[in-house]
């Protein structure tokens, strides 16, 4: 499935949703809030469900690939931060990373 009516700008906000809600979870997780951590986990697997068919490849693994890393990263009791979905592929570097 491609991106439909929003083109390329929509799949970008889209990817950078997900990557600053990442971003979040892990700065919780890094600080021991495991508990506020987990609701953005939460809020980003309802996204996945009630997106399930409208996004194109890439941003369905993209997003599968940060939940399993946040999920993983809980597991091991968010002392770790989490690697792997560091950024979509084609985004641009953020200043300070």
């Amino acid at each position: 499935m491609t991106a439909a009516k929003g083109g390329e700008n929509d799949r970008e906000h889209f990817l950078g949703l997900v990557f600053l809600l990442r971003q979040l979870a892990v700065q919780l997780l890094e600080h021991g809030q495991n508990g506020e951590a987990r609701g953005l986990i939460d809020a980003l697997a309802a996204l996945e469900r009630k997106t399930q068919g409208n996004l194109d490849e890439e941003e369905a693994k993209f997003l599968s690939s940060v939940l399993h890393e946040l999920r993983m990263s809980v597991l091991a009791g968010g002392a770790r931060k989490p690697s792997g979905a560091d950024e979509p592929a084609g985004a641009e570097p953020r200043a300070g990373e």
